[in-house]
């Protein structure tokens, strides 16, 4: 089943899985944790939007290591789109209706800006060697 596109408001909330190698001591996300993932157009980094899912939700579709080994982020899409350059898009997959891609993140200096900006854990990440 093949779900529309959407325009993300900027009031609503995107969801950044962050596996706990990523997140520093002090809590915060290296910036690592906002690279896109793909090739030329279809690079981008992946969250869920949180009109269609859950932080929960956004944990358990990981597919590269246990669920519990994440955290989650949460992103406001306003907030990301005031970062230059960044673009919200949404990108509904088949089985992820709330799949967004964050465009134009792999920059250094847009992701060191992303890791100092975003710092509101929906769901904790474990301690790195729990």
């Amino acid at each position: 089943m093949a779900f529309p596109k959407e325009e993300v408001p900027d009031k609503d909330y995107l969801f950044l899985r962050v596996p706990k190698s990523l997140v520093n001591p002090d809590g915060t996300c290296d910036p690592a944790a906002f690279l896109p993932h793909g090739e030329g157009a279809n690079a981008g980094m992946s969250t869920n939007w949180a009109k269609y899912s859950t932080a929960e939700d956004t944990r358990r579709i990981a597919k590269a290591q246990p669920p519990e080994n994440y955290g989650v982020l949460q992103l406001l899409a306003g907030a990301v789109r005031a970062i230059k350059s960044l673009v919200v898009d949404h990108t509904p997959r088949d089985h992820n209706r709330a799949h967004t891609d964050v465009l134009n993140t792999k920059a250094p200096r847009i992701r060191i800006e992303m890791s100092r900006q975003f710092k509101a854990w929906e769901i904790k990440p474990p301690r790195k060697g729990a």
